[in-house]
């Protein structure tokens, strides 16, 4: 019940769209500021509350399937419903739901962080131990929630980010400061929350070390991520290898690889993930069930990508007909079911780290630093453990980059990577205009091909609920 209002509190007093709204909204007089955040056990409920904001407000979807449907793994299902069909066909706006709901959810987070961080510095209740614990996670989280912000409505990090603009970083629940920071100070600010938490989490006890929760470990996997996408290679291998070099964490193989989307903690491979329970959801598959029409299919050129000896294509995909349309087609299996529970259809958790992006990372990191056999060993690795019968192909060194660059798009398959990855590596997306939504690559055909890196649509607009109110928050070019 304590978690309950706790979340009643933070829901309602960030109930509107704009920053600028959910710093002028007064708290609820569900319960006030002082009873919310009087007991250390108050503060808990309050840092598992930001857990449970991401997991069910529209940052799921922003993390989990915008990414693969903006890019090239998925085409539309055209005799379902269409749902966020202008993300997928680039014609967003400003007053567009999805965006906005990436937007206004993001800001909950990180306005709900604020406010722990704030009553937490002068808080002498509880033992050090369990303050440092609400303080390293809060932080982390507000980092986290900035990172996705940025990647969505800022430039790609590159030579002009500090002059780019990202996103207002928010470090106050009444800041009043909401101009954008430019790219370069947002990545800045995130790498310092990180860190600052990491320094908290790493001292004795602090760490619950559940990968349910953020952990030093998750801080050095986004750590690696971040590095990578800025193009720092040293402190990309430095931040994963210290979390490849941990025994606790293993690559899932080739007979267990499928347990660890259907089955609760099954194999080492998991670094952070979000626990999606049964009687609380959100029900991940259902954006690409087979039991309905499924929204969005894999693209049939993207799943012929996938080798019969590859245990991602079973564990991937599955074939389902559907009457109405008279049509087999192949729908997304991965997050279908968990065993183990009375209702496990469509639940699964939703992943943020896992141990095979590190050697992923750390492989790239290998190869633009000419460090060939490294990137090799790296890769190698992950492939032993995805085909069966796995013989190294040994390209040659001037291959390895798009050998790693293909089997990243594979193994991250629908866990919100590829929108990123293009934007990354800055590259035109361009879809297949062959082949339909059908299994065999039949069926309605896309006619919405290519986006070019120098589109202004490559970056998401600036809600109009936001500049409407908050002028100072400049719009982004185009729209």
């Amino acid at each position: 019940m304590k978690l309950n209002r706790l979340l009643i509190l933070i829901i309602l007093t960030l109930t509107t769209f704009s920053c600028e709204e959910v710093l002028d909204v007064k708290p609820s007089d569900k319960v006030s500021p002082e009873q919310a955040y009087s007991t250390i056990e108050n503060f808990s409920y309050a840092v598992d509350g930001l857990y449970q904001i991401i997991r069910d407000g529209a940052m799921t979807p922003s993390f989990l399937l915008y990414p693969d449907i903006l890019s090239d793994n998925c085409i539309m299902n055209f005799a379902g419903n269409k749902s966020a069909q202008s993300l997928f066909t680039w014609t967003y706006k400003d007053t567009d739901g999805g965006v906005d709901g990436i937007w206004a959810n993001g800001y909950k987070v990180i306005l709900a962080a604020n406010m722990i961080l704030e009553r937490i510095e002068d808080f002498t209740g509880g033992t050090e131990v369990q303050r440092e614990r609400v303080k390293a996670e809060a932080l982390a989280i507000r980092a986290l929630m900035h990172f996705q912000l940025v990647r969505y409505f800022g430039k790609t990090y590159s030579a002009q980010s500090s002059s780019d603009l990202g996103v207002p970083y928010i470090t106050s629940s009444t800041d009043t400061k909401k101009t954008r920071s430019t790219v370069q100070e947002c990545y800045n600010l995130i790498i310092k929350d990180l860190t600052d938490a990491k320094t908290l989490l790493v001292s004795p006890g602090v760490d619950r070390g559940l990968n349910t929760y953020i952990s030093a470990d998750a801080i050095d996997a986004l750590l690696a991520r971040i590095y990578l996408t800025q193009k720092d290679y040293t402190n990309a291998i430095t931040f994963s290898t210290n979390v490849i070099s941990k025994s606790k964490y293993a690559l899932s193989n080739t007979t267990t690889f499928k347990d660890m989307w259907t089955v609760d903690n099954a194999g080492k491979e998991m670094i952070f993930k979000l626990k999606c329970l049964e009687k609380e959801g959100p029900r991940v598959g259902s954006y690409y069930t087979g039991a309905v029409l499924s929204e969005y299919v894999p693209a049939f050129e993207f799943y012929q990508l996938f080798a019969n000896n590859d245990v991602r294509k079973a564990a991937y995909f599955k074939r389902s007909y559907i009457s109405v349309t008279k049509q087999w087609y192949n729908f997304v299996y991965k997050y279908s079911s968990r065993s183990g529970v009375a209702d496990g259809f469509n639940l699964s958790d939703i992943v943020i780290c896992r141990l095979a992006e590190q050697y992923l990372i750390r492989a790239e990191a290998y190869c633009k630093t000419s460090a060939f056999d490294l990137a090799r060993g790296d890769l190698n690795a992950l492939r032993a453990n995805r085909y069966t019968g796995f013989v190294d192909p040994n390209e040659p060194d001037n291959d390895l980059e798009n050998a790693i660059a293909l089997e990243r798009r594979l193994e991250l398959a629908f866990e919100g990577d590829r929108w990123f990855e293009l934007q990354r590596q800055d590259l035109d997306i361009i879809r297949n205009g062959t082949f339909g939504d059908a299994e065999d690559g039949t069926g309605t055909k896309n006619t919405v091909l290519q986006l070019p890196t120098t589109s202004h649509l490559r970056v998401f607009p600036i809600p109009f609920s936001e500049w409407k109110y908050n002028p100072a928050c400049e719009k982004n070019h185009g729209y």
